[in-house]
Parts: C-alpha cells; sequence; structure tokens
C-alpha cells in the first residue's frame, strides 16, 4: 500500500514540472517580444522643411529597421549636441541647399573626438540619398557594436501585436543666435582721394524666418589723403549704420548669402597741411548715407563663420573742402567698400524641460 501512494506521488510530481516547462516554453517567444525601447534605440532626425521628401523618407527608413526616431527641430547645435539632450544614440541633420544628410555617430575609441559625415545628394535623386544616409548610419553603428532593433529579434511565428508604451518625453533646445562680427574694409570714393582702411564691428539677429537685423560701425585705421597746390589734405571717416538683411538660402548650410539695405551716419574730418600763404584748418563734415551690400559667409563650426562683403552707397550731401573761395578736395558721393570679417555667436544654448 505504501508502495502504491510512493509512486501515485512521483506520477504528480513528473505531470507538474512537464506542465510548467511547457508554460515556460510557450511564454518564452512572447516576452522575447515585449521590449521596450531604451536609449540605444533611439535616433535624433533634425527635420528640415524645405526638404520634407528626404525627411520623410529617412525617418520611414529608420522607423523600418525598428529605431525610435526623435524629429527635432531645425536647430543651430552640433549633432553630438543634439543625441544627448535627446538621449539618442545618433543623429542625423536633413539639409536643403544643397540637399545632404549630416550623420553623427559616437566614437568606440573613448579618446577620440567622434565627428559628423556629411553625404551630398541631388535634388533629382531624393530617394537615394535618404537610402544611402541609413546605409552609412546602420554601417557606422555595426563599427560599435550596435545593430538596427530588429535585426536582434530571431523570427519565430506569429505573434500578437506589440504592447503599447508611451513614448519617454524629450528636453527641447531652444537656442536665439547672436553674432558679433569683427573685420576690415578697403573703402574707396571719387574725388581724388586715396582708398582708405576702416575697422568694423557688426552686431546682427534673426528678426523672423530668413529676415535679418544688423547694426555696424565703421572706425578708420589709415586716412585718405589728397595732395593739391594749397597742400595735403588727410581725411579721416567714421561711420555708424543700421540694416535690414534678407538670408539666401539655408542658414544651417556651410555656404550661406545676404543681401543687405541699410541706412547711417558718416562723419568725415578733414586735416590739412597747407602751404603759405594758405592757412591750414580741420572741418568736420556730418552727411546721412544709404547703402547696399552683399555677403557670403562660410560656416566653420556651429558657432564661428567666416565671410567676405561688398558694398556700395551714396552720401547724402557731398562734402567739400573750400580755400580761399576754391573747391581744394571734396569725398564723392557714391563709395564702394570690399572687406573681410569673422564673425561669432555669443547666445547661449537652453535646454528646456519637457
Amino acid at each position: 500500500m505504501i508502495g502504491g501512494w510512493h509512486l501515485l506521488r512521483v506520477l504528480v510530481t513528473e505531470a507538474v514540472c512537464g506542465l510548467g516547462a511547457t508554460v515556460a516554453v510557450i511564454t518564452q517567444p512572447l516576452c522575447a517580444q515585449t521590449q521596450i525601447p531604451t536609449a540605444a534605440n533611439r535616433i535624433a532626425l533634425v527635420a528640415n522643411s524645405d526638404n520634407e521628401t528626404t525627411t520623410a523618407r529617412v525617418r520611414a527608413e529608420l522607423e523600418s529597421d525598428g529605431w525610435q526616431v526623435v524629429v527635432v527641430e531645425q536647430e543651430a547645435l552640433s549633432l553630438e549636441v543634439i543625441a544627448q539632450a535627446n538621449n539618442a544614440i545618433a543623429a542625423i541633420r536633413i539639409q536643403a541647399n544643397p540637399p545632404a544628410c549630416e550623420i553623427w555617430v559616437p566614437s568606440l575609441e573613448a579618446d577620440s573626438n567622434s565627428s559628423s559625415e556629411v553625404i551630398d545628394g541631388s535634388t533629382k535623386a531624393e530617394a537615394v540619398l535618404a537610402i544611402q544616409a541609413v546605409e552609412v548610419l546602420r554601417a557606422r553603428l555595426l563599427k560599435i557594436g550596435i545593430a538596427a532593433p530588429k535585426t536582434t529579434i530571431p523570427v519565430t511565428a506569429p505573434v500578437p501585436a506589440p504592447l503599447r508604451t508611451e513614448l519617454p518625453r524629450v528636453s527641447r533646445v531652444e537656442h536665439h543666435p547672436l553674432w558679433i562680427g569683427v573685420g576690415s574694409w578697403l573703402l574707396g570714393s571719387p574725388g581724388g582721394f586715396s582708398p582708405s582702411v576702416i575697422a568694423g564691428i557688426t552686431l546682427s539677429g534673426p528678426l523672423w524666418r530668413h529676415w535679418i537685423l544688423a547694426t555696424r560701425v565703421w572706425a578708420p585705421i589709415t586716412a585718405a589723403e589728397e595732395s593739391q597746390p594749397q597742400g595735403t589734405t588727410q581725411l579721416w571717416l567714421l561711420s555708424t549704420s543700421g540694416s535690414l538683411a534678407y538670408e539666401l538660402g539655408d542658414s544651417e548650410s556651410i555656404w550661406n548669402g545676404r543681401l543687405h539695405l541699410g541706412l547711417g551716419a558718416l562723419l568725415l574730418h578733414y586735416r590739412t597741411e597747407a602751404i603759405p600763404p594758405f592757412e591750414a584748418h580741420s572741418p568736420t563734415f556730418v552727411t546721412a548715407l544709404n547703402y547696399v551690400a552683399f555677403e557670403v559667409n562660410r560656416r566653420l563650426d556651429s558657432r564661428l563663420r567666416i565671410g567676405i562683403e561688398l558694398s556700395g552707397g551714396l552720401s547724402w550731401p557731398r562734402p567739400v573742402l573750400m580755400v580761399a573761395g576754391q573747391n581744394v578736395a571734396h569725398w564723392g558721393r557714391p563709395y564702394l567698400a570690399a572687406g573681410i570679417q569673422g564673425e561669432f555667436d555669443v547666445a547661449p544654448y537652453r535646454v528646456l524641460s519637457p
């Protein structure tokens, strides 16, 4: 009788263990599929409203690989900063003019500086640009041991729809650029005076979309000179002006241009070394001026750029220096200037909590 009870207990124990093993085998694939996205599965996508086709295609390609895509508005930040602010493993920026995709992936070596890579495209092949950018991103992530999320999930029997999870809230970076520029110009005007070299300080910032407000001060480095029978006259120029500029092209691209229309005031100080019997005096004239300028800039960093500028304008009225009732020196009404300047963005970046 005792032997029968012992045999019955052994059979019941083996049945329970077998049922538990069967349940574990059935539920294991389900558990493998319900993964909550982590930072390693997240890609930051910097969208561009001027190139919506490429933006949408890149996002579709990334999501088809299983990446969690965080769309970020166009910012003048490095991709590394954008990726860190959004807790992403990598970042892609869509550029419109010219069409291109900038890609950033962290470096595997701790002592090496990670850098971004730019994939150039064409307006006639936007789909090709999107596919190339995603392929380069896959390759760079594989170098540091990260595969696309869908490649790490084994192919199994059909499974129920994944559970819905609330997407994490991400921080937003706010930045309103304020550029301070320092440069020098060669300035000349018909009227007998030689060209002079001037230094300038410029302050500019965005007003609305592509419109920019700027203000500038010019100070002389060398004087313009003119020699006449009555003596030699030196002319020192000082001006201040403000302008409304329109930005040509994308502000985030490497190259861009600006067209300025401005008004200001021009101060001209004459210093004459007269030949006897003439007497020397040093008059000062103040005139109004209006001008147009065109500049081309190249971005060297997210906060640094360098550019060249050509400008021309008119002074009202034309200052004339007279000796003994005769015109001996005058500054011509039109003027031309060419110069180079470097600009640095001094506005801080603010990370706003969600």
